[in-house]
């Protein structure tokens, strides 16, 4: 039962490691925490997210995406907007990893049946 314990603690500590980081969510609480570093900020974030990338070119994607879409959230932030954009773990995503990983159902195969027949068509 204390091993139980010990695992549950351990795993909500890691999460709320997780949820205590704040990315900077303007120009200016970029600059401060990151001297304008995209490339600090993308380790930062491939840290707390805990990316992976197959090889150098996947990495050089998946930065390209970061830094278009962070450039995106602190120019909206910036225009004062009654909500605001941020980082998560869906800012390097392509379009197409997005909608893949968000909606899966929109890439899934419709397949109806009936008693003798099975068939599926996208």
């Amino acid at each position: 039962m204390l091993f139980l314990r010990l695992v549950i603690a351990l795993g909500v500590c890691s999460h709320l490691a997780f949820a205590d980081h704040r990315f900077p969510s303007s120009w200016e609480e970029f600059e401060f925490q990151y001297g304008r570093s995209m490339e600090r900020l993308f380790r930062d974030y491939q840290n707390v997210f805990e990316k992976k990338y197959t090889n150098k070119n996947s990495e050089t994607a998946h930065f390209a995406t970061f830094s278009t879409r962070v450039k995106d959230v602190f120019d909206f932030n910036g225009a004062k907007h009654s909500w605001q954009k941020g980082i998560n773990r869906f800012t390097d995503l392509s379009d197409e990893e997005r909608q893949a990983f968000v909606m899966p159902e929109v890439n899934a195969k419709v397949c109806k049946t009936n008693t003798f027949h099975f068939e599926c068509y996208n």
